[in-house]
C-alpha cells in the first residue's frame, strides 16, 4: 500500500491517483447471480488514515437500503476488509481487530457508509460510520468511491513496514424484479479465493504499508 506525502483531497477526483498502484476486483466469490460489474481499487496511507480511490463498471446503480445503512453491502457498494496479519488464522472465530467498512452511491445522489466490527464467527451488524470522509459519485460507466477511513475505526496502528491481512470486496445488486436491490454476486480481489464468510478468513490477503 502506498505511501503518501499529501493526503488525497475526498471528491471523487482519480487525478491525484494516477501514480498509484492499481487492484483489481473481478472474481466473484459470493451471490447466486451473475455479473459483469468489476472495479479497479487505489489505496494509500499516511498516519492518520487509510485512503482508497474506487472505479466500479456499473452502468445499473441499484441501492435500496438507504434507511439501513449497515444493509448497503446487499446492494451496489464497495466493502473493505482490514484485519491483523496471522500466517494461521482462527476457523472459529475473527480475530478481534477484523472490520469491515462499506460504502455505497445513493441512487439519488449523495453516500452512503457503515462499518461493522468483529463479533465471533461473523462481523456484527454495523452501525453508520461518520468519522473520516467519504464520497461516491456516479460516472458515465458505473461509479466512484474515494475516502479516508482514520486508522483509529480500524484498531490499527500505522508504521511503514507493517502488513496487514485485507480484502476488496464489491457487491453488485439485483437491478430490477421482485429481488430488485439484493445481493446478485459478491466480487474480490483475491482470484484464489472462491467463497465468503469465515473459512475464507485464511484468503484474506496481504496489505503492507511501504515507506
Amino acid at each position: 500500500m502506498a505511501a503518501l506525502s499529501k493526503a488525497p483531497t475526498i471528491d471523487g477526483d482519480q487525478r491525484e491517483w494516477e501514480k498509484v498502484p492499481a487492484y483489481s476486483v473481478q472474481t466473484q466469490v459470493g451471490g447466486k447471480g451473475s455479473t459483469k460489474a468489476t472495479s479497479s481499487w487505489r489505496l494509500g496511507w499516511d498516519e492518520n488514515a487509510l485512503y482508497l480511490f474506487a472505479r466500479a463498471a456499473d452502468p445499473a446503480l441499484t441501492q435500496t437500503h438507504v434507511q439501513r445503512p449497515w444493509l448497503i453491502g446487499t446492494g451496489d457498494a464497495i466493502g473493505l476488509e482490514i484485519g491483523t496479519f496471522r500466517d494461521r488464522v482462527s476457523t472459529t472465530k475473527l480475530d478481534a481487530k477484523d472490520t469491515r467498512t462499506l460504502i455505497a452511491p445513493n441512487e439519488t445522489g449523495g453516500t452512503l457508509r457503515a462499518i461493522a466490527k468483529a463479533d465471533g464467527d461473523d462481523f456484527d451488524q454495523g452501525t453508520t460510520w461518520t468519522s473520516g470522509s467519504a464520497v461516491a459519485k456516479r460516472t458515465a460507466s458505473g461509479w466512484v468511491v474515494e475516502a479516508a477511513i482514520p486508522w483509529s475505526d480500524l484498531g490499527q496502528k500505522p508504521k511503514a513496514g507493517l502488513t496487514l491481512a485485507g480484502q476488496l470486496l464489491q457487491a453488485d445488486a439485483v437491478a430490477s424484479g421482485a429481488k430488485r436491490g439484493s445481493l446478485a454476486a459478491l466480487l474480490s480481489n483475491n482470484p484464489q479465493r472462491r467463497g465468503s464468510g469465515l473459512k475464507w478468513r485464511f484468503a484474506w490477503g496481504q496489505l503492507t504499508l511501504q515507506k
